[in-house]
């Protein structure tokens, strides 16, 4: 017999504050388009630097474009 609980998938705060954070990401660059002049602004709003918003965008698997 298959214990239930084994199928029940762990949400913990951090892989919750992970999803927030690609949504928010996902969100502000929509909104300003995909130009590096845009990424830039981007960044400003989230409050990290360029290179942070890039490193976030490799990690999500977003394109550079």
């Amino acid at each position: 017999i298959r214990d239930k609980r084994e199928d029940k998938v762990q949400i913990t705060p951090v892989s919750t504050l992970h999803v927030a954070e690609n949504e928010l990401i996902r969100n502000v660059l929509s909104e300003f388009g995909p130009s590096v002049a845009a990424k830039r602004r981007a960044a400003e709003t989230l409050g990290i630097s360029l290179s942070t918003l890039y490193r976030k965008l490799k990690e999500m698997e977003i394109d550079r474009a």
